[in-house]
């Protein structure tokens, strides 16, 4: 089914931004390159159905997306700064990478295994940003510590720790702890 778009109908006044030529005693369309609409909330619907749960509004300065599962809404400034959270999933690889700003520094610990690789948010190694702290069994590692810094550097936001265990030279099982 093709969605239909229709026009919303305006009384335009000068006094209120619009275009004195515009003014007129019966409602006219909106001008879709040039009007917009003064509203406090904007209900999205499905094919079928005329529910309330679904909508956009504004709370305060944030612009929030609200739904059934989401009840007090996610905030525009949320899902924009998505990508730049200090979050473990956005360095469990490798280190920081889009989101982030351009010259962070690795510095890696331990030879000929490493112990401790730290991420910096600059060759200054004033701030952290990660640290992913290895201990070995041989040459097994046996436990990885993952741990995120908050944006002081210095205070842990979260930490993940792997326990590795080994049947020969084969990784057999590995527990993780979140905290």
């Amino acid at each position: 089914m093709a969605v239909e778009r229709v026009r919303v109908l305006k009384r335009e006044y000068a006094s209120d931004g619009g275009d004195g030529s515009d003014e007129s005693a019966w409602p006219d369309e909106i001008k879709p390159n040039e009007d917009a609409i003064n509203c406090r909330r904007v209900y999205l619907q499905q094919d079928t159905g005329d529910d309330s749960e679904v909508y956009l509004d504004r709370d305060g300065d944030d612009l929030k997306l609200r739904d059934p599962g989401n009840a007090s809404g996610v905030s525009l400034t949320t899902i924009a700064d998505h990508a730049t959270r200090r979050q473990l999933i956005h360095f469990i690889d490798d280190g920081p990478a889009e989101g982030f700003a351009s010259g962070a520094y690795r510095e890696v610990t331990g030879s000929p295994f490493p112990t401790l690789v730290t991420w910096y948010t600059s060759s200054a190694k004033t701030s952290k940003i990660l640290d992913k702290a290895i201990t070995y069994s041989g040459v097994f590692p046996t436990s990885i510590v993952w741990t995120i810094y908050d944006t002081d550097g210095a205070t842990p936001l979260a930490t993940v720790t792997d326990a590795i265990t080994y049947s020969g030279p084969f990784e057999s099982t590995r527990e993780r702890t979140i905290a």
